[in-house]
């Protein structure tokens, strides 16, 4: 931001040309020491030019124009020393003479919102990049000052505005967002509780900046929402591990458990050896209970594999649910070719209970065995049914289609 503002003060208070004096007469006791203050502005000497600016502002009865052109002048010689102050208000008073063509007030403009958004003046920034923009002014880089002033004076509607135009000349010139700038996005939207932009705005930073802290938000509003059905809560659990995303003791044990719940063992298996891999189970006042549940988890996983080789394949008649769980469970325990042909035999025979759940689980075991291609084509068909099923196949395709790290 530093770097931008300093910039656009650079490119604004531009020094004051002799074209000014050719548009009407100074008398010689101003023009003369404004001549000098010029000529010390292009050596870079701006003490020295202030000096002669007040020389000139000693003549009494000035003139319009002399005031215009001296303004000026003091306005570059405080922008270069520092006085970023007294910058804007000689440069706004040159402004307000209405002498100025446009292709110099401009960029005169640009400089004022520049420099009062270093001097945490908002109310000025929002005003001059706005009567900028109003003028025909275009550079991006200024509406970005402009966002973040309104947000400072806590003009949410109007920041989230500026962002939102941001963003889309950004994604239409196919260039990715700045994660700092959908932030902010975002924060405009949550305190103007407007959840369902913030929420698009939340899947946009998973799609550039796809870190465990967005999908914990993302997925824990998909928890919480009152229309989310309990059923998929399973499934939830299996997206944010997925994504690398468990962050505490407590997503690895509700995983775990709800694993078990589903007859899944050897997935629940999996999830406390990660637990404890990752340093977040075993340890403290719960030590004993994350024990209990890896024994559990053991001896299920151990209970299952003793199954297949008794009880595989499924006789010909087995129903749809069957199938699918028994699928899902093989598919769980490494048997993945296997589990994914028992799905989709499940799947032909209707799904069971609950066939587009029985294709969301069938999309993540194809995602994480690595089989993007096929997973892909099954979230594309669940994202059009909408609903909890809908939203976390829209969720797995922004993880598959994840930008290489």
């Amino acid at each position: 931001m530093k770097k931008i503002v300093s910039c656009l003060i650079v490119a604004a208070f531009a020094l004051a040309t002799p074209a000014l004096f050719a548009q009407d007469t100074l008398r010689p006791e101003v023009a003369k020491p404004a001549q000098a203050g010029l000529d010390l502005l292009k050596a870079g000497k701006f003490a020295e030019a202030l000096a002669k600016v007040t020389e000139a502002e000693a003549v009494p009865n000035r003139t319009p124009y002399e005031n215009f052109v001296l303004d000026q002048i003091r306005g570059s010689a405080a922008a270069g020393s520092g006085d970023s102050a007294t910058a804007i208000r000689s440069y706004e008073a040159a402004l307000a003479a209405q002498r100025m063509p446009p292709a110099e007030a401009l960029p005169i403009m640009e400089g004022l919102a520049g420099a009062a958004y270093k001097l945490k003046d908002y109310e000025r920034t929002v005003t001059w990049a706005r009567r900028y923009y109003a003028e025909g002014g275009t550079n991006p880089q200024l509406r970005r000052l402009l966002a973040t002033a309104l947000y400072q004076r806590s003009d949410w509607a109007g920041s989230a505005a500026e962002l939102g135009r941001i963003v889309a000349d950004d994604e239409a010139a196919n260039r990715r967002p700045g994660e700092d700038l959908l932030r902010l996005l975002g924060s405009s939207q949550a305190k103007q509780n407007e959840m369902a932009g913030y929420r698009l705005t939340l899947e946009k930073l998973l799609r550039w900046y796809p870190k465990p802290a967005y999908w914990r938000d993302r997925v824990g509003q998909l928890q919480r929402d009152p229309a989310f059905d309990p059923a998929l809560l399973v499934d939830s659990y299996r997206l944010l591990f997925a994504t690398g995303s468990f962050d505490s003791a407590n997503e690895y044990v509700a995983g775990a458990e709800l694993a078990l719940r589903a007859n899944l063992p050897t997935e629940a298996q999996k999830l406390v050896d990660a637990g404890y891999a990752a340093g977040k189970l075993g340890s403290g006042a719960d030590a004993a209970a994350h024990d209990e549940l890896r024994q559990r988890a053991s001896r299920g996983a151990a209970d299952d594999a003793k199954e297949f080789d008794k009880n595989l394949p499924p006789s010909p008649g087995a129903s749809a649910n069957v199938l699918v769980s028994q699928g899902l469970a093989l598919a769980t325990a490494g048997r993945t070719e296997r589990g994914v042909a028992l799905i989709e035999q499940g799947l032909a025979k209707g799904g069971g209970q609950q066939p587009d759940a029985a294709r969301l689980r069938l999309g993540w075991v194809l995602a994480t065995a690595g089989r993007a291609e096929p997973a892909r084509a099954v979230f594309k068909d669940l994202q059009a049914k909408g609903g909890s099923i809908g939203e976390l196949a829209r969720l797995w395709l922004i993880q598959l289609d994840k930008p290489a790290s």
